[in-house]
Formats: C-alpha cells, structure tokens, sequence
C-alpha cells in the first residue's frame, strides 16, 4: 500500500515536472503563431497589413485620417488564447483563432473588450516580410512639385545627402526660398525647414502625397494643409536639355 502511495507520488511528479519543461516550449510555439504580417479590415471593409513582432511592437500600414499621416503603432500582449493589441490611437484589436483560421474584433477608443462587444471580421497571415514594400529613400530624392496652402504650385529637390531646398516665396526667405533637413520613416519623409514649417511626404502604392505643418503644430495630428506630390521634370524647372 505505501508503495503504491510512493508510486503515485512519483509519478504525479514526474508528471507535473514534465509539465513545466513543456509548458515554456507550448507557450513560445502558441505566441509565434501569430507573429507577422497580417491582413486585417477595417469597418469600412477596406484592408491594411499589420505587423506584429517578437519584441511585442505592433506596425500598420492603415492609412485613414490621421494615420495616412503617422501610421498605427502600438503594442501586443497575450491574454488566454487571445492577442490584444493597443495602438496609440486608442484603439483596440483582439486576434483570435477560430475553427477556420482566424479572426480579427476591433474595439473603438474607450469601449470595453468583451468578446460580444466590438466588430469582428476575419484576419489573414500574409506571409509577407515587410508592410511598406520595397519603399526607400530612393523613392524620394530627386524634383517634386507641389502645392502650397494657397493652392499655388512650388517646387522642392529631396537631396541624397538629406538636405532639401524648395522654391516656396511666401515665407521669410521670399524669393530665396526655403531649405532645410528630411529624414525617411517607413513609407514617408519628413521635411523640416528653417522657417519652422514641415512637409511630410507619404507614399502609398504608386502615388505621393504631402501633409504640411505650421510652426508649433503637432507633427501627425490635423495638418495645415495638403496636396498631390508629382515629380517635376526639367522643363517646368526651366532647365533646358
């Protein structure tokens, strides 16, 4: 009888040690099932990618309102058999696996996450390596026309040792124009000039977009004032071939 207490007892813990050695190894497995790239959509049924990586940062590529500007960032965390994830917007994203792959359910700021509340929609691995493409600064530097807050056309050169100089007349430097720094981010640069103002210019797909700040406006929240991107070429310049 005590040797099949002892028996027992050894064998409830070789079990539960058993237990313990797997249970890092399962949970490694379970987390790295949903890091990558994703595909998700938002309530207007329209889809964006994000990432989602190992050290527990999320990236998006969606790019509404303020987010064309600065894209969603945000971090993740496991929760059961859940993956919450909280962007800096405020807003809320649980993926889950379902019996035919996955699904998203995202929360508004402020809402609570019950798993009967938000709108769920269904969510795809891509298998892609990066959100942005093959976006480099390459795609930026060179001669660009836009249009400045009075709808009025000037032209910028993106220099390659990131240096920028544009034909704008209505600031401080009048005819002089401005010049001043860029720096690349993801899918976007942003252009900071001496007078204060900066241009971040955005690429999504094949076009080109420009959202400009006044002095002392916050860089990503409501901009001054936009407009199309296009490249300029030699003859609006006035160089002649």
């Amino acid at each position: 009888m005590h040797q099949s207490i002892k028996t027992m007892k050894l064998t409830h813990f070789i079990g539960a040690l058993i237990m313990c050695l797997l249970s890092p190894v399962s949970l490694f497995s379970f987390q790295n099932s949903f890091t990558g790239i994703w595909e998700f959509s938002d309530e207007d049924g329209d889809t964006f990618l994000v990432q989602i990586a190992e050290d527990n940062r999320v990236i998006s590529n969606y790019a509404k309102g303020d987010n064309a500007i600065i894209p969603e960032e945000g971090y993740w965390h496991l929760s059961g058999n859940e993956l919450h994830i909280l962007y800096n917007n405020g807003w809320m994203d649980i993926l889950r696996s379902t019996k035919n792959g996955y699904s998203k359910t995202a929360y508004k700021p402020g809402e609570t996450a019950e798993k009967k509340g938000g709108k769920t929609s269904v969510a795809f691995k891509t298998g892609r390596k990066t959100i942005w493409g093959s976006t480099s600064e390459a795609h930026f530097t060179g001669y660009w026309k836009l249009l400045d807050e009075n709808k009025k056309v000037f032209y910028l050169h993106i220099q390659e040792d990131h240096s920028a100089r544009s034909t704008y007349s209505d600031g401080a430097n009048g005819l002089f124009g401005e010049k001043g720094i860029w720096r690349f981010e993801q899918n976007r640069i942003m252009v900071m000039y001496d007078s204060g103002w900066v241009d971040v210019i955005t690429k999504q797909g094949s076009s080109f977009s420009k959202f400009s700040y006044a002095p002392g406006q916050r860089i990503g929240g409501k901009p001054d004032n936009t407009s199309m991107v296009e490249r300029a070429n030699m003859e609006e310049l006035g160089v002649k071939r």
